[in-house]
C-alpha cells in the first residue's frame, strides 16, 4: 500500500457505511435538504474539503425547486425532467408504504414477539451429548446460572453443539467448527458496561441444567474475548481512523485473550439473542517512534461492526 491510499480505503469504507447501512424512510426524505446533505456528506468524506469544487453536477441543482431531487436532466426530445419525475414517483411510493405500514400496525405488533424469536436461528446439531472438557467454558456456565438466580445445583457435564446459527440472517461460525484458518465468521461485538467488546465464538450450544426448564431452550456461546489495547487510543489524530468515527473503530492486544475468571470483560458464556451484531477484524502494524535509532514494529487487532447505521443530516 503506498502513502494515501489507506486513507483512500477508509473514505471508502465510511460512504459504504452511510450508503449501504442506512435506512430510508419517509421521515428521512421529508427535510428539505435531507438527501442533499447526505449527497454533500458522502463527496467531503470521500474527495476531502480540499477537492470539493464547483462543477456541473452542482451548478445545475436549484436548491428552492428540487434540493431533494437531483438536478434537472433534459430531455432533448420532449424536454421532461428525467431525474424529477422519477424522483417524485419514489416520493409517492414511500409514502404510500407509509399508509400501508399504518394498516398492517397491528398484525406487526403481534409478529414482534416471533421476529425476536427468529433472530437467532440454529444451524445444523453437531454433536447431541457431547462432554463440556474446556474448564474456562464449565465455569462461564457456573457464573451463567448463578447470576440468573439458580445456584446450589450440580452443573451438567454434557451440552448439544451446534455446526453454526444465522444471527440476523448472517451466519455465524463457532472457530472449533469452522474449516477456515481465520475466525471471520466468529466474529461478534457485545455491550459491557456501556463499552462495546469484540471476540471469537468458540463454541455454540444448548445446554441441560437440572432444575432450570428453560435452560434446553436457550441458545448459549462460549467466547473468547479479546483484550482492549491502550497502544493505538481512538481520541488520537496520529491514527487514520481518528477522522472516520463513523466506522466505530476498536483496538485490541493482539493474539491475546480474557480469561473466564476477568471481572474486567463481559462473561465468556452468554444467550446468544444478547449479542448485538458480527464485526470485522484486520490485523494493524506499525512503526513506534525511533529509540535509539531503533524502529519497533508493534500489532494489534482492529474491529468495526457489521451493523446498520442510521443516518442523521
Amino acid at each position: 500500500m503506498q502513502k494515501g491510499e489507506d486513507r483512500n480505503f477508509f473514505r471508502f469504507a465510511t460512504a459504504l457505511t452511510i450508503l449501504v447501512g442506512s435506512s430510508i424512510s419517509i421521515q428521512s426524505t421529508d427535510p428539505p435538504q435531507g438527501l442533499e446533505k447526505a449527497e454533500k456528506l458522502l463527496r467531503i468524506i470521500y474527495w476531502g474539503p480540499e477537492e470539493m469544487k464547483p462543477d456541473h453536477h452542482w451548478a445545475v441543482h436549484i436548491p428552492d425547486r428540487v434540493p431533494d431531487y437531483g438536478p434537472f436532466i433534459r430531455n432533448n426530445w420532449t424536454g421532461g425532467l428525467l431525474k424529477v419525475s422519477m424522483m417524485r414517483e419514489f416520493h409517492r411510493t414511500a409514502q404510500l408504504d407509509e399508509v400501508n405500514k399504518d394498516a398492517l400496525g397491528t398484525i406487526e405488533d403481534a409478529a414482534a414477539h416471533e421476529r425476536e424469536s427468529t433472530r437467532v436461528l440454529a444451524g445444523s446439531i453437531a454433536a447431541r451429548a457431547e462432554r463440556i472438557q474446556d474448564d474456562g467454558m464449565r465455569l462461564g456456565l457456573v457464573n451463567y446460572y448463578n447470576w440468573n438466580g439458580h445456584k446450589r445445583q450440580m452443573l451438567g457435564s454434557f451440552a448439544e453443539t451446534y455446526n453454526y446459527v444465522l444471527l440476523n440472517g448472517c451466519r455465524l461460525t463457532p472457530t472449533t467448527r469452522s474449516k477456515r484458518s481465520s475466525a471471520g465468521s466468529s466474529m461478534i461485538q457485545f455491550q459491557f458496561n456501556g463499552e462495546p467488546y469484540a471476540g471469537e465464538i468458540r463454541v455454540i450450544f444448548r445446554h441441560k441444567q437440572t432444575g432450570v426448564t428453560s435452560s434446553e431452550d436457550t441458545l448459549l456461546a462460549f467466547v473468547a474475548w479479546m483484550k482492549p489495547s491502550t497502544e493505538t487510543p481512538l481520541d488520537d489524530d496520529e491514527f487514520i481512523w481518528y477522522e472516520f468515527p463513523e466506522l466505530s473503530v476498536d483496538t485490541w492486544l493482539y493474539n491475546t485473550y480474557a480469561q473466564a475468571k476477568d471481572s474486567d470483560c463481559p462473561p465468556c458464556v452468554l444467550p446468544l439473542a444478547n449479542v448485538q451484531c458480527q464485526v470485522a477484524r484486520s490485523k494493524i502494524g506499525y512503526k513506534d517512534p525511533p529509540l535509539s535509532r531503533v524502529r519497533f514494529w508493534l500489532m494489534e487487532w482492529a474491529t468495526a461492526p457489521k451493523r446498520k447505521n442510521k443516518l442523521c443530516c
